[in-house]
């Protein structure tokens, strides 16, 4: 399970996002490809956290939970 922090270069929110393995994978992997028509990245990756399994967090896991800081 993994929580990743990322930052909207356009609008500027930052939020945590929840999932499981494979998904944040994939997750992980279209937010560093997804690109403008200029070419610039629209997604920055601030953190990658492996997180420890208890209900709370397996939930949000289970649900793909985004938590938006600003």
């Amino acid at each position: 399970m993994y929580k990743i922090k990322v930052k909207n270069n356009e609008t500027g929110k930052i939020w945590w996002e929840y999932g499981f393995n494979n998904f944040m994978m994939k997750r992980i992997n279209f937010l560093q490809n997804d690109v403008t028509i200029d070419n610039y990245h629209t997604y920055e990756i601030l953190e990658n956290v492996k997180i420890i399994l208890t209900w709370d967090t397996f939930k949000k896991c289970l649900f793909n939970k985004a938590i938006y800081l600003n």
